[in-house]
């Protein structure tokens, strides 16, 4: 009996984790978004860094996002899925984005900074059912994306040039107040 209920959920974990894999080569990697509304149930729970967690999204959201990085954008259709992983109703995954900027300033800026196709590695959890992603945990190298940008870079550069002028400021202020006391 419990070999047969193994048997079951080795072949529920193959099939979610199939699902999965489709969402990433079809929403993403293949430049058709739309997919997403077929493995997505129509409302998911988002736990993303950069959001709210366990905000309730519609699966249209998937869609849009796929839509901004790898059609208007970027081409993702360079990037791979490394490994997965399932264990009951959950299905990891983690792969590489490679996106080749399509924007002018983007390319030239990718170009410059020596970084095209912008390359981050990326980790998602799915929890399925029935057949469907209700659940999404999102993990990526958001500073990677900003630093091969050129944000962060610019950032540090701003911050030491306003610390380096603050510096010789307050220096200047205490020989002018040392030379008063004097």
């Amino acid at each position: 009996m419990l070999w047969g209920g193994v048997c079951v959920a080795q072949g529920l974990e193959e099939s979610n984790k199939a699902a999965a894999r489709r969402f990433l080569e079809q929403a993403w990697m293949g430049g058709k978004p739309e997919a997403a509304l077929e493995l997505f149930a129509p409302k998911y729970k988002s736990f993303d860094p950069r959001g709210e967690m366990g905000v309730e999204a519609d699966a249209i959201k998937q869609v849009d996002v796929a839509r901004q990085w790898c059609v208007v954008n970027g081409d993702c259709s360079k990037s791979e899925i490394i490994l997965q992983a399932a264990e009951g109703d959950l299905v990891t995954t983690y792969w590489v984005l490679r996106q080749k900027q399509k924007r002018l300033f983007s390319t030239a800026l990718a170009r410059v900074l020596g970084r095209d196709p912008l390359e981050r590695r990326m980790v998602n959890i799915f929890r399925f059912k029935d057949g469907r992603v209700v659940e999404t945990y999102n993990q990526r190298d958001d500073l990677g994306i900003y630093s091969d940008l050129g944000l962060v870079n610019f950032a540090i550069l701003v911050l030491w040039a306003l610390g380096g002028a603050a510096g010789m400021g307050l220096t200047w202020l205490m020989t002018r107040v040392s030379r008063r006391r004097a």
